[in-house]
């Protein structure tokens, strides 16, 4: 569920890669062309595959740091298309030694409360693979209210500050069909103090 890297090569100024042709858009995409949430089973599969892509960087010693829909493709437009984690512009090798990372990066909605504090490591991909499990569950961006500002920069510090507090709910109608489990699947995933959050291969055994 990681997209290949089948060649590199370079010129004077320019680095190119042979990629994995994924040809079935990316999450965001299949979600607005759904029309709102994903059928749970749907999305069921695609965390599952989601969360093993996280585990093995993870096991190898990279944090991907900009887990969101526009990084997870469908390889292709078939009904039991796998996905495929892309763009690892802002990724980081890890050791323990190397911990915590420091580096603000990433995206803003899908951002782990402690990558804004400056001070992390490879479960802010855990809090993003939450934020994006409630979205595909819902079509609602979670830390979003439809009281934001129009501004962009006064948006972004909206999102920020909810993020940073951990302010979240599940009262959009679509959560009224979702199973209590699942629901606790994306609270693990969320929780705010990252050194109790669970790992990526933790949330492989979650009974979701």
């Amino acid at each position: 569920n990681i997209v290949r890297v089948y060649e590199m090569y370079h010129k004077p100024s320019t680095l190119y890669f042979v990629m994995e042709l994924c040809t079935g858009g990316h999450l965001g995409q299949v979600l607005k062309q759904a029309g709102g949430a994903l059928d749970i089973k749907v999305a069921q599969q695609y965390i599952l595959q989601l969360t093993r892509a996280i585990a093995h960087c993870h096991h190898l010693g990279i944090a991907h740091r900009d887990v969101k829909l526009q990084n997870i493709l469908l390889e292709s437009s078939n009904k039991d298309a796998q996905i495929k984690l892309v763009d690892f512009g802002n990724a980081a090798r890890f050791t323990e030694a190397s911990l915590p990372l420091r580096k603000i990066v990433g995206t803003t909605y899908t951002a782990a409360p402690e990558v804004f504090k400056q001070e992390y490591d490879e479960r802010c991909d855990v809090w993003s693979m939450g934020v994006v499990t409630y979205i595909l569950l819902s079509g609602h961006r979670p830390f979003e209210s439809i009281d934001l500002p129009n501004d962009q920069r006064s948006r972004e510090s909206s999102i920020i500050a909810n993020i940073l507090m951990g302010r979240y709910h599940f009262l959009h109608e679509t959560w009224d069909t979702i199973s209590d489990v699942a629901i606790h699947y994306v609270k693990c995933c969320l929780e705010l103090d990252y050194t109790r959050r669970r790992t990526a291969e933790e949330c492989l055994h979650h009974p979701w």
